[in-house]
């Protein structure tokens, strides 16, 4: 007994500097750092599992974020450093899997652990997750430790398996609720055999809440810090995004401290393709797929104001790297909807679709990073007035592609601000009308919906599958006696 005071004793003057945020209290995640923690609602960060295991569900998305941070800079002796590398993939309708490993290194002292998820979708708006904890302790060989017989006998690592579970629930589509247990087991950290050393349960829920361009969170963490009693810990965030979300500003904190940081995409990469897929009636249907690749850089700083004094507070600086890969079915018609004259025709091809325009004596069209176009004796049938130029169908294309990544991430709105935006620069494109009814329909918003479709099947009368849509609509308010 007296051997493990004595070595306990030595261990906590060793690393008092780092007994802020000990036992792998302070979970990784520049997002999650700004936002004081409070993140147990939110889905979609690239380490969001480490605070809530499903929070890998939604989308089609793959993520990956690493980060290195400086705690604590200008502390006297301070040498203490964190590094996290992890991510998440999505497998469509098989779920999603996390990984990701946290590492604290002092000079006496390391913590790590690596974590592995799982995640899926019970309902449209309701996902559940699990994950398994590896942590590990490990003490440095000093002229102190070599001699204590605890280290003699035991060794200076210890490792431990925990369990998480976690769910969200999109209540709508500004209101998220989220419900985390983390470390359900107790792992037991102690050196020395017959000894308890276990990590503390924590609980957390919390929202998130989306009014405007801003987004709220506010969340309550428990831990049971012994048998006999919980510390509770209140976690609050605001973020907000400028410049077409390409800068991302947050704030957040908690008792222990004060959080500012923001996030800066300075690459995007979108590209689509058409392909057809063989149905069972002989008949094709046409898919397009839509990829949206994106780089950000995030910067941390929390500050403390509780426990440790002289100093700046702790950096952090890293990168998250974000793919989305989304499948609209778009069926056998042809995805613009344009009236075509009789052959023969040409292609003229852009990095979005493909328009079909009269043949004319010479066309050339050539795509970089914005629409340049050399044309010559170039008519669009009757459609010069609304069609101004293939710049205009090349936005109105982009506008599309971009509601269907909002609708595929249940943002509704948005994907309906983006189809109106798409109509102004061509009324005449009938799958911007489409889409857009589509999302109505989604949201159980049948008679505007059948507004809309209305519309899509004046610019394009033929069209089987808006009649057939329409048709479905009308059964529906027929039940419901409208």
């Amino acid at each position: 007994m007296k051997r493990t005071l004595l070595t306990g004793a030595l261990l906590a003057s060793l690393l008092l500097p780092w007994s802020a945020h000990a036992a792998f209290e302070d979970l990784p995640g520049l997002r999650t750092a700004s936002l004081g923690g409070a993140m147990v609602a939110d889905g979609g960060d690239a380490m969001g599992f480490f605070i809530n295991p499903a929070s890998v569900a939604w989308g089609h998305a793959s993520a990956m974020e690493m980060y290195s941070s400086k705690l604590y800079w200008g502390l006297e002796g301070d040498n203490l450093v964190r590094t996290a590398l992890g991510g998440y993939t999505s497998l469509y309708d098989w779920g999603a899997f996390g990984l990701g490993h946290d590492r604290f290194d002092g000079q006496l002292y390391s913590e790590h652990q690596t974590l592995l998820t799982y995640a899926r979708r019970l309902r449209s708006n309701l996902s559940v997750g699990a994950g398994f904890r590896l942590f590990g302790r490990g003490y440095e060989e000093t002229p102190y430790t070599a001699i204590d017989p605890l280290f003699q006998e035991y060794g200076y690592t210890m490792t431990s398996i925990g369990i998480d579970l976690g769910v969200q629930w999109r209540v709508s589509e500004a209101l998220s609720l989220g419900l985390a247990a983390r470390r359900i087991n107790r792992p037991n950290q102690a050196l020395e055999d017959g000894i308890e050393d276990p990590l503390p349960r924590e609980l957390q829920l919390g929202a998130a809440w989306k009014f405007g361009i801003f987004t709220f969170f506010g969340d309550m963490e428990y831990r049971d810090v012994d048998l006999n009693g919980v510390d509770a810990t209140p976690r609050l965030g605001i973020e907000t995004s400028l410049f077409e979300r390409k800068l991302f500003l947050r704030t957040g904190g908690n008792r222990d401290e004060i959080d500012l940081g923001f996030g800066l995409n300075f690459y995007r990469n979108q590209s689509s393709s058409n392909y057809t897929l063989p149905r069972a009636d002989g008949t094709s249907e046409r898919i397009r797929e839509f990829r949206d690749l994106k780089m950000r850089v995030a910067y941390t700083l929390r500050y403390p104001i509780g426990g440790i004094s002289n100093t700046f507070g702790t950096h952090m600086l890293g990168l998250r790297i974000y793919f989305e890969r989304n499948r609209d079915r778009q069926g056998p018609s042809q995805a613009l909807n344009i009236p075509t004259p009789a052959p023969p025709r040409e292609r003229v091809k852009t990095v979005v679709d493909t328009v079909y325009v009269p043949k004319v004596e010479f066309v050339e069209v050539d795509i970089v990073d914005s629409v340049k176009i050399k044309a010559y004796e170039l008519e669009i049938l009757g459609l010069r007035k609304e069609i101004s130029s293939l710049e205009n169908l090349n936005k109105a294309l982009g506008f599309l592609e971009e509601a269907l990544r909002l609708y595929y991430q249940k943002m509704y709105q948005q994907a309906i601000t983006r189809c109106d935006d798409a109509i102004k620069e061509v009324p005449s494109l009938s799958l911007a009308y489409i889409r857009k009814a589509s999302i109505l329909f989604a949201q159980q918003k049948y008679v505007e919906s059948r507004s809309i479709y209305l519309k899509a099947l004046e610019r394009d009368p033929d069209n089987l599958e808006v009649k057939e849509q329409l048709q479905r609509i009308e059964r529906i308010l027929a039940q419901r006696g409208r």
